[in-house]
């Protein structure tokens, strides 16, 4: 129920997460977000992904102790997110 991908350019990241078929995950008029929706769901983030991201939609910071991402804490408040970090020693 999620689409993600991961770009880099010249030190830059972006980490683009999107939840998908709602319909299936939800009764009408509510929004899939927070852990009764996505539980214990995560994604699988790249190696040499910067360990702060920030969230464009939602102002949320990301501090990563390790390189997967828990889909409740991203979709906390949108099902939705795009993250941005930029290496440290760029």
């Amino acid at each position: 129920h999620v689409i993600a991908f991961a770009r880099e350019y010249e030190g830059q990241w972006a980490v683009v997460v999107v939840g998908r078929f709602f319909s299936l995950l939800c009764r009408p008029g509510t929004i899939p977000t927070g852990k009764r929706f996505w539980k214990d769901t995560s994604i699988i983030l790249p190696e040499n992904l910067p360990l702060i991201l920030k969230d464009q939609l939602t102002g949320q910071t990301f501090h990563l102790r390790k390189k997967t991402l828990s889909l409740y804490e991203v979709f906390k408040i949108l099902p939705q997110s795009i993250l941005v970090g930029k290496m440290v020693n760029q």
